[in-house]
């Protein structure tokens, strides 16, 4: 069964990069945006909004940086609770660990995460 990844600080950003964000259309991330150790965010002033803070290579990116690999190495040791098709456009996910057949993902439309709440 899985369980609940620790992200720390990682928790309030709906993007987090290495080196850059690029965006080109009317994209809308809900929490903060960040990119670090180096880079640049660019397509957010419109088209694309962030209802949170843009962190570019300052320290609350660094912090989540760290905060993330943390709760990746967590990811990591849990086990899949399901396997799904390799195209998860247009499909809705609820909590849980996944691996599709192929042994990777696609993504050519929407994708909902429902966290049930």
């Amino acid at each position: 069964m899985a369980t609940l990844v620790p992200l720390g600080s990682a928790a309030t950003f709906g993007v987090l990069a290495n080196t850059a964000v690029t965006n080109t259309g009317p994209t809308v991330v809900t929490g903060d945006l960040g990119v670090s150790p180096a880079g640049a965010v660019t397509g957010f002033n419109p088209p694309g909004t962030v209802t949170g803070t843009i962190h570019v290579n300052d320290a609350a990116a660094a912090q989540a940086q760290a905060d993330l690999l943390i709760g990746y190495g967590n990811a990591l040791l849990q086990p899949a609770t399901a396997t799904v098709a390799t195209e998860l456009g247009g499909t809705t996910l609820t909590p849980g660990v996944y691996n599709s057949l192929s042994g990777t993902f696609s993504l050519n439309g929407p994708l909902t995460l429902d966290a049930q709440g």
